[in-house]
């Protein structure tokens, strides 16, 4: 038996089962209608109370919280799955796993996304059946019974559009509004960098909480509470940060002339923490400066490189913004999010 499955959207790396549940709901879709036709539609009695063949037993499906799911592979009629997985993507060959997440990543996602999950802790709070969803049907029981998978990717040159479902789940509830905010009150309410507990702690809180914690660094001699209480401290009050945040423009309204200086600043916070570290700091930078100021700096890390290659243009598209000192990557990062498709003209 051969079944193509179809899911046109962004594939991400190691998402949750929010993006899990949605791509299951894509699929199950796709296998209701193929359970309507031969040959599965005569094997519907193995689940099917309404079917005239059912004995008062299903054989295959399994409640898992509100949902009852029917997987097509299981183990009660001994099929094994061989999956072609075909990625079409908008990034130039040889970038998948620069420019889109980890491969590996990104198809474990998919793949626990064809199977039922093992519980209802796979399934989002509060999610139940939808109209069509009773039953739910998904792939495989288990992935262990795939035999085989292969991965091949091919460019994808239509332009992507972003649609309204998007954009409300973009501004909708995130679990992580509120861990966000301890972050943004602590730099809205201690914003200088002349007293040493609130440089450790914004610096320690917010590298922590994004993974790109500064005492990951290159020939580490002392402890990590010397290394903040010291070291750190130390060299970011010695610095201007205070003068390049104050200097800062208070909103951008030509962005062509305006951002240069927003785009100088996080260099300069990156060489900062290079200085520190040893290492290249691109991430902590963006992050700690949009705790400070999230109207001018975007957060920069390998997930959002990943979403935003997306939706915008090249950077050859891009309209160039001098700066007096810059990070070549965040440089054309952020004139990719701060300037409407529209303007790249």
């Amino acid at each position: 038996m051969e079944l193509t499955l179809f899911y046109r959207g962004i594939l991400g790396s190691n998402k949750g089962k929010d993006e899990k549940q949605a791509l299951r709901r894509s699929f199950h879709s796709q296998l209701s209608q193929f359970w309507l036709q031969n040959p599965l539609r005569d094997s519907r009695y193995l689940w099917d109370e309404s079917d005239k063949l059912y004995r008062g037993e299903a054989k295959i499906g399994q409640t898992i919280g509100s949902f009852h799911f029917i997987p097509l592979i299981n183990e009660y009629l001994y099929f094994v799955a061989d999956l072609q997985i075909q990625l079409l993507r908008s990034e130039p060959p040889g970038s998948i796993k620069a420019q889109s997440g980890d491969l590996d990543n990104r198809i474990k996602t998919l793949l626990d996304a064809l199977r039922m999950p093992r519980s209802a802790e796979e399934i989002p709070k509060n999610d139940s059946p939808r109209d069509g969803e009773q039953p739910f049907f998904c792939l495989l029981e288990d992935d262990a019974l795939i035999n085989s998978f292969s991965v091949t990717t091919h460019r994808w040159l239509e332009p992507i559009e972003i649609t309204k479902a998007d954009i409300d789940y973009a501004l909708g509830p995130s679990p992580w509004h509120m861990g966000n905010q301890v972050l943004y009150s602590l730099c809205q309410n201690h914003p200088k960098h002349d007293l040493g507990e609130a440089i450790i702690a914004k610096v320690w809180l917010i590298g922590r909480s994004y993974a790109a914690a500064i005492e990951r660094r290159i020939n580490a001699d002392e402890t990590s509470d010397d290394f903040y209480e010291i070291k750190v401290v130390e060299k970011i009050m010695k610095s201007n940060l205070d003068n390049w945040l104050a200097n800062l423009p208070n909103q951008v309204i030509d962005p062509w002339n305006e951002l240069g200086s927003v785009i100088t600043v996080h260099k300069r916070l990156m060489d900062l923490f290079s200085d520190l570290t040893g290492l290249e700091k691109r991430a902590l930078a963006s992050k700690y400066l949009h705790f400070h100021r999230p109207d001018l700096f975007y957060i920069y890390d390998s997930r959002a490189k990943e979403a935003i290659t997306k939706i915008t243009p090249r950077p050859n598209e891009i309209r160039n913004i001098t700066a007096e000192d810059s990070d070549s990557e965040y440089h054309i990062f952020l004139p990719s999010l701060s300037i409407p498709s529209r303007q790249h003209q």
